[in-house]
């Protein structure tokens, strides 16, 4: 992914966030309403992207990105398998008032557009990249949960990412959940599931891994 991008198209691409962030509904969104927001005439979206969904497309893979390198920066600046999956904990929390992250998902089949199949093939690739992200972040995990002694030896490591990657989707789908959870609950949550993470990888519990409890 770059990480330069042109003023004007960060300026569509945050134009596109703020719309969304305020309600706006993807499905119809205007290319003036985006260019407007961004303080740019119409036809400057236009030098820089063929469609409303490339641009729309874009704007969500650019999100995805920034929401990546934020989460693995919070993960590894840790030192220990515990503190590492309570850094995702804390990501998801921090981010509370974002719902880009699973937007890009939900909303995902409103940016292909059909009538260019170049487009479709383009989202495809962002999110086949934005997967494999991911895995590499519950991959690192999974390593550093060996290296400490957090999951035993013999758990493959497919098995040891989808039960690491299950816990985090728990907690990430409870904080979605309405009425929205406060945060004392959040973190005896955070706390449940991390107990629950070294009794089925390690049989042991966090206090027994050399991580403080919360």
């Amino acid at each position: 992914m770059q990480t330069e991008i042109n003023e004007k198209v960060l300026a569509m691409y945050r134009a596109v966030w703020t719309l969304i962030d305020e309600g706006c509904d993807i499905h119809r969104m205007k290319v003036a309403d985006i260019t407007g927001r961004a303080g740019i005439g119409k036809g400057t979206a236009y030098e820089y992207f063929r469609s409303k969904e490339e641009l729309l497309g874009n704007a969500m893979a650019y999100d995805f990105f920034l929401q990546y390198r934020a989460l693995e920066d919070s993960i590894r600046k840790q030192d220990n398998f515990g503190d590492a999956v309570k850094g995702c904990f804390s990501w998801i929390m921090e981010n509370r008032d974002r719902r880009r992250f699973a937007m890009q998902f939900v909303k995902r089949e409103a940016l292909y557009d059909r009538k260019d199949p170049r487009s479709f093939g383009e989202m495809e690739e962002k999110v086949s990249c934005g997967l494999d992200r991911i895995r590499q972040l519950l991959e690192y995990l999974t390593e550093l949960g060996k290296k400490d002694g957090c999951i035993r030896q013999d758990i493959p490591d497919q098995f040891a990412t989808l039960q690491i990657f299950s816990q985090v989707l728990c907690f990430f789908m409870y904080q979605e959940s309405r009425p929205a959870p406060s945060q004392e609950e959040m973190e005896r949550l955070g706390e449940f599931l991390l107990e629950n993470l070294f009794q089925c990888m390690s049989g042991k519990k966090e206090q027994d891994s050399g991580s403080e409890p919360s």
